[in-house]
């Protein structure tokens, strides 16, 4: 097993005892990589779930989205040295962006729906996320 990979697994670790915030990073990529997957195999949840609706509108490919943003802040957060300061960024400020893009497509839909108060969460999380960055650290 080459010297990264066991780093990958050393950087999992420290990030469930240690971290808190790259914990939440890696939960918004892990959960934006699931719904890009779902959205690309049945494109037609647009179609189906109305709370979607201001997504589909947009006509835009929110599975390739999805899919990359979560991968990419998957692969900012677990890699085995610290990212740059503008990669840590970028990575989660798309984060957010996806969540607030799902938050504004929930709202539109109605405020009062688990989903709009989930993905509102998570958004302003991950804003807070931004705000704190710094160019040192993690």
């Amino acid at each position: 097993m080459k010297l990264c990979e066991w780093r990958i697994f050393q950087r999992i670790h420290s990030i469930m005892l240690d971290a808190p915030w790259s914990n939440h990073d890696l939960l918004v990529g892990i959960s934006l990589f699931c719904m890009g997957i779902i959205f690309l195999v049945n494109a037609e949840q647009f179609q189906q779930l109305r709370a979607l609706e201001y997504l589909r509108d947009l006509n835009y490919p929110w599975g390739f989205i999805f899919l990359s943003t979560g991968l990419f802040n998957i692969s900012v957060t677990l890699w085995c040295i610290e990212p740059p300061f503008l990669v840590r960024l970028l990575s989660r400020m798309s984060g957010a962006f996806c969540f607030l893009t799902l938050m504004l497509s929930n709202i539109n839909f109605s405020a009062l729906i688990p989903s709009t108060v989930i993905y509102s969460t998570i958004a302003i999380w991950s804003i807070w996320g931004i705000l704190r960055t710094k160019v040192s650290g993690r």
